[in-house]
């Protein structure tokens, strides 16, 4: 598996984080995935998971913020 994203959350643009976000999901399927086949080595894939779940909430918090941070009348889709 490839390990965490290093990158500061506070660097990335949100598309960045939503790319980010996309691949803390696809990591999250792979443990899942893993797990439900048997894997031998459930404690660390269960730490694993903890971890890019933990990513997952982080970078979903930023780009949450980000958004919010943003006058309406900035946004792209605001029709302005």
């Amino acid at each position: 598996m490839a390990p965490a994203l290093h990158e500061s959350e506070s660097d990335l643009l949100p598309a960045e984080l939503d790319t980010a976000i996309e691949r803390c999901r696809a990591e999250i399927a792979a443990i899942e995935a893993l797990l439900l086949t048997g894997h031998p080595d459930v404690e660390d894939l269960c730490l694993a998971l903890s971890d890019w779940s933990g990513e997952l909430r982080l970078l979903k918090r930023r780009l949450q913020f980000l958004r919010a941070s943003v006058p309406t009348s900035s946004r792209p889709d605001s029709g302005t």
